[in-house]
């Protein structure tokens, strides 16, 4: 790549207008803070002071896609994903292949739209949003870092490469990217350190998750976060584990609701009506089952939970989930509740066996992604990314 070295005076309005094909930093005022700071940039590094600066990482090609998912059916599902690109119609397609889980479609397509017209910086930013969900970290910072090269002042995408760098521990990069975020938008910066404390604070380095609950909390409400069954309808052992549990604590507290959420994620069969079967069988009243029936992922999970607490106004809610599967469920609640204005007490108690370290290790890394999603931080539109009207 040529090497390039730039320096310019940039207005500090916090978020610049991206997307179709602009010039270098074209950007918006917005009248909130007409101060001016030099940018340094090249291809490889930028300084936005003379202590406050970044490598950028390299660029990676497309990752492995990953299996294709269920197609069609998992469409409509909840999260949705691509939401800021679903009425461009450049990257339409890619948004619906997103969210059917037709990664090696996506990718492609992606790739090649890249190539040819690269400074359509919201190809990039779709990508880096699909390399997250499906935990490639190192790929998803090289994408973001292509639309830094071209605007180092882009909210969204410095705020998601802090994300990048947690997940892939680079402690360096995340500091340093933090104190930029700093200087181009405190809000967001604020916001995105938050999120990002909330997962540290509830990992499960930090709390003891096991079988039984963490405090003597009465629940309102236990929420039931599900998993992908057998192809025939039956339990999958770590369905089974959570449903074990369930039985549990619905046994503990007869008078209390019990919500089951989980959708036709991986085969026909919704995860919520696979638990519901089961726990009838089992003895627990079918009355006092909610069912989401809509959710793809930890994330839909909570969306569809508060739905259901607020219904029930319940506020103290107990949360099952495996023991792996807890500190992320838990974090990704606390966040949805938080950007919504519900306020939760939360304890939880999981199925299953203790995970291994590398199991934790996943999952701790993968929360820093959920986590965002669900606090309203992740997407072009979210709070203090970009200014609505931008493209």
């Amino acid at each position: 790549m040529k090497f390039r070295k730039r320096i310019i005076s940039i207005g500090f309005a916090a978020v610049m207008a991206i997307n179709t094909v602009i010039p270098a930093f074209a950007g918006q005022n917005d009248g909130t803070n007409q101060n001016t700071f030099p940018i340094t940039l090249t291809d490889t590094h930028v300084d936005y002071t003379e202590t406050v600066g970044f490598d950028f990482s390299e660029v990676l090609p497309m990752p492995e896609a990953k299996e294709d998912g269920r197609g069609e059916p998992l469409e409509k599902l909840v999260s949705d994903y691509g939401d800021s690109y679903i009425n461009d119609p450049y990257l339409a397609n890619e948004v619906i292949n997103f969210r059917r889980w037709e990664w090696g479609a996506m990718y492609q397509s992606l790739n090649q739209k890249a190539l040819a017209t690269p400074d359509y910086l919201d190809t990039y930013r779709l990508q880096a949003e699909a390399y997250f969900v499906n935990k490639n970290y190192l790929e998803a910072l090289s994408q973001l870092d292509q639309i830094l090269r071209r605007n180092p002042l882009d909210v969204h995408a410095l705020s998601l490469s802090i994300v990048a760098c947690k997940a892939t521990s680079y402690k360096t990069q995340t500091s340093m990217r933090l104190q930029a975020l700093k200087l181009v938008s405190q809000e967001a910066y604020q916001d995105v350190l938050d999120l990002l404390s909330l997962a540290d604070s509830n990992n499960a380095n930090k709390v003891s998750y096991g079988s039984e609950q963490l405090t003597d909390m009465i629940p309102d409400v236990i929420a039931v976060f599900g998993q992908s069954p057998n192809m025939d309808g039956t339990p999958s052992e770590g369905l089974l584990s959570r449903l074990e549990k369930t039985k549990e604590m619905a046994e503990r507290y007869p008078d209390v609701k019990i919500v089951l959420s989980g959708g036709p994620v991986k085969t026909q069969y919704t995860e919520a009506s696979v638990m519901k079967k089961w726990l009838v069988e089992n003895g627990i009243d079918e009355e006092r089952f909610i069912l989401d029936e809509m959710a793809r992922d930890t994330p839909g999970n909570a969306i569809g939970m508060v739905e259901a607490f607020k219904e029930l106004d319940a506020h103290n809610i107990l949360v099952i989930g495996t023991i792996l599967h807890l500190p992320r469920a838990v974090t990704v609640l606390k966040a949805y509740g938080n950007a919504n204005g519900y306020e939760m007490v939360i304890d939880c108690a999981g199925g299953g066996e203790q995970p291994t370290k590398k199991q934790k290790e996943t999952e701790r890394l993968y929360t820093y992604v959920n986590v965002l999603r669900a606090g309203y931080k992740y997407t072009k539109e979210d709070k203090c990314m970009i200014p609505k009207g931008s493209q």
